[in-house]
């Protein structure tokens, strides 16, 4: 999964935003913005984090007020007033933004594979925690937490295995985007989920154990979870 012979993209073939500024709209919460968050940080881009509340959130769309193109949570502003909606669209521009969406085509497809691989399992734990009915969220749990979610560990584990043995990163010699979502996941189940084994869990995966250890051991991210909001989902 590194880069192999695939063809090196010009970094500068595609300029910058050169904004200065990035205001970045969330809920008070990890859920699908914390990524974002993580990838700032990584890239070294000054941003505004701004949380709403369920409740503020509300009321802006009843008032009327502008709430991003889609209507929805998360969305980005850049410094000349551009937006931008949907967390994989913005993630991946922070990315760019920063040098770390990979070397080549190849390793941005590979990296953005993985990305779009750990969404999935993130749209399948917000269902377990949004459904209503007791006895249907108690079998989506038991479902997410006995098959779902070791499959796709598992799965992750071999990935991690083909790129330098699964002692580095997801892809190529370097963390990228892709790096950020997985431990971006891991991070939320761990907080959000207490009364499960996850630690037992990721004892059967431990190229994946590791990869969670080296990510929040970088500098620059290392710092921001010593300073981040303590939230639990």
């Amino acid at each position: 999964m590194g880069s192999g012979s695939s063809t090196p993209r010009q970094k500068e073939a595609k300029p910058k935003t050169k904004s200065k500024s990035f205001r970045f709209h969330y809920f008070d919460g990890k859920g699908r913005g914390e990524v974002v968050r993580l990838a700032f940080v990584l890239a070294g881009l000054d941003f505004d984090d701004v949380r709403h509340t369920a409740e503020e959130w509300a009321n802006m769309k009843q008032t009327g007020e502008f709430t991003g193109p889609f209507r929805q949570l998360p969305w980005l502003e850049l410094e000349d007033g551009t937006t931008i909606s949907q967390t994989r669209a913005i993630l991946r521009l922070v990315a760019r933004e920063g040098g770390f969406d990979g070397d080549t085509n190849l390793d941005a497809a590979k990296a953005d594979e993985i990305t779009d691989a750990v969404e999935d399992i993130k749209d399948a734990f917000f269902t377990t925690i949004f459904e209503q009915d007791e006895q249907k969220k108690a079998s989506l749990e038991d479902e997410f937490w006995d098959s779902r979610l070791p499959t796709r560990l598992r799965q992750f584990e071999k990935l991690l295995e083909m790129n330098n043995g699964g002692q580095g990163f997801f892809v190529g010699k370097a963390m990228t985007h892709a790096d950020l979502e997985m431990f971006s996941l891991l991070d939320m189940l761990e907080s959000s989920s207490k009364e499960r084994d996850l630690l037992g869990m990721l004892g059967a995966v431990p190229l994946v154990k590791a990869h969670k250890e080296r990510v929040s051991n970088h500098p620059k991210i290392a710092e921001y979870i010593k300073t981040r909001r303590d939230t639990p989902l």
